[in-house]
């Protein structure tokens, strides 16, 4: 199943969002596991400071998405004032980098 992820930030957490960036990407990069990111990055507010989550991935069910999600260190850091997760089935190809292994 395919999924987006959308994660909106509290006020004032840029700093703590620097600050697990690195071990957050390693998280969402991890190949090894259920959990295939096939893409995603910050969203940023008018002024283009990182203010959230964008996430597009593949997942068996969506148990395993939520687990995913909840083991993410963004997630562990209490930063978000939002998260929506929601299942989406594909109306269009998906373009041949996004349906290729990372």
């Amino acid at each position: 199943m395919y999924f987006i992820f959308i994660g909106k930030d509290k006020p004032g957490m840029l700093k703590t969002r620097k600050a697990t960036r690195a071990t957050h990407r390693k998280h969402v990069r991890n190949s090894d596991g259920p959990v295939r990111l096939m893409t995603g990055g910050p969203l940023a507010g008018k002024g283009g400071e990182m203010n959230g989550t964008f996430l597009m991935f593949e997942a068996p069910d969506h148990e395993t998405a939520q687990e995913f999600l909840d083991a993410d260190p963004y997630h562990q850091a209490g930063m978000f004032a939002s998260r929506e997760l929601r299942a989406f089935h594909e109306a269009a190809e998906l373009p041949v980098a996004l349906t290729q292994s990372n």
